[in-house]
């Protein structure tokens, strides 16, 4: 992160990812995921959004990542 990280809203991180939000917070939930930032207020309607370094560090690392099938065996990268 940097001292001017941007924040981004929902609909940019889904844009950024292409992670729907139910899987988004299940991934935040596991800490697989960058977590949220509150912006402004508390509870369920807070305004929320995540920082653009951490998202595009959690996109380069899925690139990385090997892909695997359903039993988790590793496949090939055509």
């Amino acid at each position: 992160m940097t001292d001017l990280d941007e924040l981004v809203r929902e609909p940019r991180r889904r844009e950024i990812t292409g992670i729907s939000p139910s899987l988004c917070r299940q991934l935040e939930r596991s800490g697989d995921f960058p977590r949220r930032v509150v912006i402004h207020g508390k509870g369920p309607r807070a305004l929320v959004g995540w920082r653009l370094s951490e998202l595009q560090e959690f996109v380069a690392s899925r690139r990385r990542a090997p892909f695997v099938d359903a039993l988790g065996d590793e496949i090939a990268a055509e």
